[in-house]
Parts: structure tokens; sequence; C-alpha cells
């Protein structure tokens, strides 16, 4: 029993402690070129995006009038009557104004 605890106490506390801050400084560099590796994926993503935008701003442009007012709508749903709204399936009755007694 005194073998398999001596193996986890450090001969070298000294040098035990330089092995630990030694392991912790390399998994924070890995840390810092992970987050660098990410941070430039993010900066190119966001030119990617900005690509996108303009180009959908493009197309957004020329349904602008001249004046920068923008075209009527050609693709609006057709107007529905009020008896055909009435007979609908799916509408309700109006509630009443006066209160349940």
């Amino acid at each position: 029993m005194d073998s398999a605890s001596s193996s986890k106490i450090p001969h070298n506390p000294i040098e035990s402690k330089e092995e630990i801050i030694n392991e912790e400084t390399m998994k924070g560099q890995e840390d810092i070129s992970d987050v660098e590796r990410l941070h430039q994926r993010l900066l190119e993503m966001q030119q990617e995006i900005i690509e996108l935008l303009k180009k959908a701003g493009k197309r957004k442009e020329s349904s602008f009038n001249a004046d920068n007012s923008p075209m009527e709508e050609t693709t609006s749903m057709p107007r529905i009557s009020r008896q055909e709204r009435s007979t609908s399936p799916f509408s309700r009755p109006m509630a009443s104004s006066t209160p349940f007694t």
C-alpha cells in the first residue's frame, strides 16, 4: 500500500510544481490557439454574411422606385369579402356586448 501512495506523492515538491506549471502553460497555449482559430473562422463567417447581405440588398434595391419609395406589392393576398369571411368554417361569432346574467 505504501508503494501505491508513494507514486502519487512527488519526490521533489519544487520540481512537481514546475511540471504542473508547465503542463498548465501548455494547456493555456492550446486554449489560446483554439480561440485564435475560432476567432479567425468567425471573421471569415462575418465576411461571408456581409457578402450575402450585399447580394440580398442588390435584389431588394430593384423593388424600390427611383425616389427610393417602395414599389407596390404584387404578390399580396386576394381580398376576401365580409360574406366570405363570415361563412368561413374558421370564423367565430362576435362576442356579445351584453354581459351574462
